[in-house]
């Protein structure tokens, strides 16, 4: 949609070789930072005026404000607001100033563009002043200053202070000057995300939360932000911000699973994004998992195996933990195992979980292609806890483990339910796969499972709620 006439000058009306060079803000932007740009572009614009006779430039300063006014129609009320032009300066309430920023595809602040006579913004390609250009091409580009540690932990501090005090504004006045000095900090950019989510600004906390995982790929925190709370309102920026992130950075596997996830456009998660999960969780994985989120599917898994067979103790056969982790089903597996095998990407977790002492054999490597390697009537058991969470759909899975397994052998697993009352699989925005019981009982009766045991229980706790899940005990026919 074309919105003619945006920052038109009044002056200008009919001269089409008259352009605006905007600077866009808001009243969290560092102010000296903003006043690098804004002399620099008045310098650049006077120069360029006196050498050019083929057009002329005006620059407009165009400020967001906290004001509330209701959601304006684009066209009429938008428009109408913007035909008031003070001093060069165009002031809008904050909707107003959201809906002309996606308008115009800017997202970071400061920010400057060229404008024509009619409201249509130039591509840098098509302008034909260098000058004027590679200052806009440089406006975020400002010099960076190195300060003493110590002092910049202390201003940290002061911000800090100031959010937990519910001075949001200065709060975020605070770490936007902290960053304009310190860029490569991610804490930074991270607390000034949060600030500006607390001010109802989520569009414009997602791209200080996007350099946060273009430092870090593997921060967790940040891409949970990203993908629950910006995406819940800013959708369509989050997505098209991880697109541009993993254009740029191909190899940042969790960034590359997160917009998967909110694309609806995985099937099962890369060996490698699942490699680094884990990797980065086994120093602390047991803790955390049995601890603090009270983790209990091991067990669970193991107690419904004995009430359909209660005898199961007296026996000894072999045994598969497929995504073997540090070795928390290992060690319930043991008791009836004359083999026990057991199987994961990441070596980390391979190193905890030979530390256990309970495992004949551990293989580094993806379950799939160990199945595949396997002869018919391998096991007895295979044991698949919290794993289809990270495979998706299971159709080659399930056959896999049909073929390994003896006749009346045993699948152990559980699921993630799917909400909301559909069939089939969905890759959550928490980066797991949820699969429908529908899904699983179809599944078990073309590949050639009977169904022994299907309970709903609690997989976990995280945030305060309930991750609810089912556990299945299937037999071979």
């Amino acid at each position: 949609m074309q919105l003619d006439a945006i920052v038109k000058y009044d002056k200008m009306e009919s001269h089409e070789n008259h352009y605006n060079v905007c600077l866009w803000t808001a009243p969290w932007v560092d102010s000296d930072t903003f006043e690098e740009i804004n002399l620099k572009i008045d310098a650049e614009i006077g120069k360029v005026n006196k050498s050019s006779a083929s057009f002329q430039l005006h620059r407009i300063i165009v400020e967001h404000s906290f004001e509330k006014a209701p959601t304006p129609h684009i066209r009429n009320a938008l428009l109408e607001t913007l035909r008031d032009i003070q001093n060069d300066l165009i002031r809008l309430s904050a909707c107003a100033y959201r809906i002309l920023c996606k308008e115009f595809g800017i997202i970071e602040l400061p920010h400057v563009c060229i404008v024509d006579h009619i409201g249509r913004r130039i591509d840098p390609e098509t302008f034909d002043s260098s000058r004027i250009m590679n200052i806009v091409q440089a406006a975020n580009d400002t010099a960076q200053v190195l300060e003493n540690e110590e002092e910049m932990k202390q201003r940290m501090k002061n911000a800090n202070k100031l959010f937990e005090n519910g001075s949001y504004l200065e709060a975020a006045q605070a770490f936007s000057q902290l960053l304009s000095r310190w860029k490569t900090s991610t804490q930074i950019s991270f607390n000034l995300a949060v600030v500006l989510q607390t001010l109802d600004e989520h569009y414009f906390s997602i791209p200080y939360m996007i350099r946060v995982i273009e430092m870090v790929d593997e921060d967790t925190v940040a891409h949970n932000v990203l993908t629950s709370i910006c995406h819940s309102n800013e959708p369509q920026a989050v997505i098209s911000a991880y697109e541009k992130l993993v254009a740029q950075y191909p190899s940042h596997v969790h960034a590359r699973h997160c917009l998967a996830s909110l694309t609806n456009n995985a099937k099962t998660a890369s060996p490698e994004y699942v490699q680094a999960v884990f990797d980065q969780l086994a120093d602390t994985f047991d803790d955390k998992l049995v601890n603090h989120l009270e983790y209990r599917v091991p067990w669970l898994l193991v107690d419904a195996l004995l009430k359909h067979e209660p005898t199961l103790d007296l026996q000894k056969f072999s045994v598969l933990d497929i995504g073997c982790g540090t070795g928390l089903c290992g060690i319930l597996l043991k008791r009836f195992a004359s083999r026990l095998i057991g199987v994961d990407l990441s070596s980390k977790m391979i190193q905890k979980a030979q530390a256990t002492g309970v495992y004949d054999e551990l293989k580094e490597t993806s379950f799939v292609l160990y199945l595949q390697e396997q002869a018919p009537n391998a096991f007895r058991l295979i044991v698949a806890a919290d794993v289809w969470i990270y495979v998706g759909v299971l159709e080659e899975t399930f056959k896999l483990c049909h073929n390994a397994l003896e006749e009346g052998g045993w699948l152990l697993f559980s699921i993630e339910a799917l909400s909301g009352g559909t069939d089939g699989v969905k890759l959550a925005t928490s980066g797991r796969f949820q699969h429908s019981v529908a899904y699983v009982a179809q599944l078990s009766l073309q590949t050639g499972f009977r169904i022994v045991t299907q309970e709903s229980v609690s997989l976990r706790n995280e945030s305060l709620h309930s991750t609810e899940g089912y556990i299945f005990v299937l037999c071979k026919k």
